[in-house]
């Protein structure tokens, strides 16, 4: 029998894929990535290109909220801090790396959008 390791997270997280663009220091141009899950505190997505833990960033996605039948578009423009990267390190021939985003003082609309946002593509229930 598999031993159940207990989930750590501090917050719900949902599976999706929502366009981001992420602006790095030193990278002329925004980064559009795919995010993999989000949470209130972060989000995972993929880049095309190493960035190393530590390195700050800007992070602007647009999320689409549900109310009843209609959708209404949600601008999201958050710092962040890039608190984890797989492979560790950069790798010549890697197809991209999985970047752990930390949000860096979201304000309280931001967060309650991204609530939202998780508690509704979870189906209401507690998301993993």
């Amino acid at each position: 029998m598999a031993t159940r390791i207990p989930e750590r997270r501090a917050a719900p997280r949902v599976g999706v894929e929502v366009a981001a663009h992420v602006v790095c220091p030193g990278i002329q141009d925004a980064i559009v990535v795919q995010t993999r899950d989000i949470c209130r505190y972060g989000l995972l997505c993929r880049m095309p290109r190493y960035i190393p833990p530590s390195t700050q960033l800007e992070v602007a996605m647009i999320l689409p909220m549900r109310e009843g039948s209609k959708v209404r578009s949600e601008l999201l423009e958050l710092s962040g801090l890039v608190v984890r990267t797989e492979p560790p390190h950069e790798r010549p021939g890697t197809q991209g790396y999985d970047v752990g985003i930390y949000f860096a003082r979201p304000t309280d609309q931001a967060r309650s959008l991204i609530d939202h946002y998780v508690r509704e593509r979870s189906g209401g229930q507690r998301a993993v």
